[in-house]
């Protein structure tokens, strides 16, 4: 008897370990936010900064982590709301486990009605400068706050845009080392109004320095026709950026580079160097076509375009055109005027032959013109000379005629 005894004990003993070794059952648990009281759009917002609703897509999600996260809740949705204006929100919640599908399964609903109130509105905004740039007149488009305007419902996103934007555009304007003094949002609860302040130190007014090129091909007499500021001007960020587009604008580059070369760890260092590298286009560029059209037959083009260095920025296009009905050559060189951005000289030559069954027509052309662009206005004076051989049917005489033809035209461009 004690002999059994003994045994039996040792198996029931082996029995307990075994069943205590082995891994424990998890339930599968899932949870679901719910919203209500609120439009759309700002629940959405609510959602996106609410951790509990980030994890809904956990994984291996416990009653613990939703139990916590849930304590956090109510105080991250009332930080949403003050953050879109609403600074008198009320919010209820409830947490409750139902029943899952399975029995090995815990399904969580955490339930927040959200009463928002009435939103906090923009009383005033005030941007105050101090220092140097104070009395800079040029500066007051710089200052303007689209974002944060009179009536409208206060957004913090809004408030920290502006305060970026504010920044940026001081930056723009020369003054690289503007920084905050101040910049406050007083909300007054009882009338539901907010009052905005900026003060901004401005610190010195950058100028430009020299302007350096760097592997170029052409000298800089004349790519500095391209640039709407000399060293010693003021630093104009819109200007580096014009700049660059004239250069892109002449057609001569593939690569265009800008590095302001200034030290900004030096406060003392308040000219801005200006070193731009360029990469030439190759100097001749080719094109052409094939095909067939019902009113022309086969017909096919060629085009060049030779681009000139020993005479910076002169061109020379070409196109070729020939089908069976209709022919021309024409030849035109281009001349960069005194503001190679914008003005230019155009010298062509045309030669065209047509046949279309009873009409034929030859025409020989000279052309001279200038073009100039001044803001939105495209002006082009010129002069066409052109004598022109045809026959409108064959029972009629070859006519012949000559004409001198001044022409101006205007185009806006917007």
């Amino acid at each position: 008897m004690r002999l059994d005894f003994i045994i039996k004990h040792s198996i029931a003993t082996r029995v307990a370990c075994l069943v205590a070794s082995l891994p424990s059952v998890a339930l599968a648990v899932s949870l679901q936010v719910d919203i209500k009281g609120v439009p759309p759009a700002l629940a959405n917002n609510v959602r996106a900064d609410l951790h509990l609703q980030q994890a809904t897509t956990e994984e291996k999600l416990t009653e613990t982590r939703i139990r916590n996260l849930y304590q956090l809740a109510q105080e991250q949705i009332t930080a949403t709301l003050q953050a879109k204006g609403y600074y008198h929100s009320k919010i209820n919640g409830n947490l409750t486990k139902q029943p899952g599908a399975t029995s090995d399964q815990d399904k969580w609903l955490a339930t927040f009605v959200i009463d928002p109130g009435r939103p906090t509105k923009i009383q005033s905004v005030n941007v105050a400068v101090e220092g140097p740039a104070q009395n800079n007149k040029k500066l007051k488009p710089f200052l303007a706050t689209p974002k944060l305007v009179q009536g409208e419902v206060l957004v913090h996103e809004n408030y920290e845009d502006t305060k970026d934007e504010l920044l940026a555009n001081l930056n723009a304007a020369g003054y690289l080392q503007a920084e905050f003094r101040q910049s406050v949002i007083e909300v007054n609860r009882n009338d539901y109004t907010a009052q905005i302040k900026f003060v901004i130190a401005s610190g010195p007014q950058y100028t430009f320095g020299k302007i350096t090129f760097v592997d170029s091909d052409y000298p800089d007499d004349f790519l500095l026709k391209f640039a709407r500021f000399r060293a010693g001007d003021a630093y104009d960020l819109q200007k580096l950026m014009d700049f660059q587009k004239n250069l892109e604008s002449a057609d001569l580059f593939s690569k265009i580079r800008f590095d302001p070369l200034n030290d900004l760890e030096n406060p003392k260092d308040t000219v801005v160097p200006i070193q731009v590298r360029l990469t030439r286009k190759p100097k001749n560029r080719y094109t052409g076509s094939v095909g067939y059209g019902t009113d022309t037959g086969v017909r096919g083009s060629l085009g060049w375009l030779h681009r000139r260095t020993s005479t910076p920025g002169h061109k020379i296009l070409s196109n070729l055109y020939l089908s069976q009905v209709r022919s021309n050559a024409r030849v035109n060189y281009i001349i960069p005027g005194s503001k190679p951005a914008t003005d230019k000289y155009v010298f062509g030559v045309l030669g065209q032959f047509e046949n279309f069954e009873e009409l034929f027509s030859r025409k020989a052309e000279i052309s001279a013109s200038k073009i100039m662009k001044r803001g939105k206005l495209e002006s082009m004076y010129g002069l066409w000379y052109f004598t022109e051989t045809f026959q409108i049917a064959t029972a009629l005489p070859t006519l012949n005629r000559k004409y001198l033809l001044p022409t101006a035209k205007w185009v806006w461009i917007d």
